[in-house]
């Protein structure tokens, strides 16, 4: 794990993991800044859908739901268009995981870059996403 990134115009911070010693895959976590799309997660996430059809190989990308009593949200797992039939280059990666979630109010983004999409990689990072909570700061007498 890495500390936080550089903060960005578009979110507060990005938390980077992976594996160390490892290239197989990278898990990024984006909370956002502002409030939560008035239209819903899910309108948010059939606009993610839309952008990323037109670099796909697939022809749909159905949204997976992903709700606990902390978050809703919606997972898709998309393979690049340009990868399918070559291997990646190193630092790329073949598959997309995104999922749109929000947390307690708190919009996130987290992002799986992996050359594989089976479920031994997707499960647990859709688990790892599924768990978060927002926690509020403790406030100071």
């Amino acid at each position: 794990m890495e500390a936080p990134g550089p903060e960005r115009i578009e979110n507060q911070f990005t938390i980077t993991f992976t594996v160390p010693g490892t290239s197989g895959f990278k898990v990024f976590l984006s909370p956002m800044k502002g409030p939560v799309n008035p239209l819903g997660v899910k309108a948010t996430a059939d606009d993610v859908v839309k952008r990323l059809l037109p670099m796909s190989a697939e022809t749909e990308l159905p949204l997976h739901e992903l709700a606990t009593p902390y978050l809703k949200g919606y997972w898709v797992l998309s393979t690049d268009k340009k990868s399918v039939d070559k291997e990646p280059a190193k630092g790329e990666y073949r598959h997309l995981l995104t999922a749109l979630l929000d947390v307690g109010g708190l919009s996130c983004v987290g992002t799986v870059l992996t050359n594989t999409k089976t479920p031994e990689v997707v499960d647990p990072c859709v688990a790892a996403f599924g768990s978060a909570r927002k926690v509020e700061p403790a406030v100071k007498k």
